[in-house]
């Protein structure tokens, strides 16, 4: 992906872009999920839905919060749960690779 594919094409204030969020969602159950981070880190407004079609699934979604610190908090909520998925997805992959080798 090229810079002028994601970057914004309005001039924006410094301030806004730092409380800017990223996130890449996948499927309907991560819009869900983030819908309730969300609501959990206070008002936000998503300004900006992106497909990454064709190369990769999902949508980059831009999220403008009310300040710096609840767009770090939106930022670290969906990473704990992007790495708690990839956790999960190792130990299954772990135990359906013991359960093939044992029989």
């Amino acid at each position: 992906m090229r810079y002028r594919d994601f970057a914004p094409n309005q001039t924006s204030t410094y301030k806004k872009r730092l409380r800017t969020v990223t996130l890449c969602v996948l499927d309907d159950a991560e819009w869900a999920l983030l819908t309730k981070i969300r609501e959990a880190t206070g008002p936000s407004r998503i300004i900006g839905v992106r497909s990454l079609a064709p190369r990769f699934q999902g949508f980059s979604v831009e999220i403008v919060c009310k300040d710096i610190n609840a767009a770090w908090e939106l930022f670290a909520n969906w990473h704990d749960n992007s790495i708690r998925e990839v956790c999960q997805a190792a130990i299954q992959d772990e135990v359906q690779h013991s359960a093939a080798q044992t029989h």
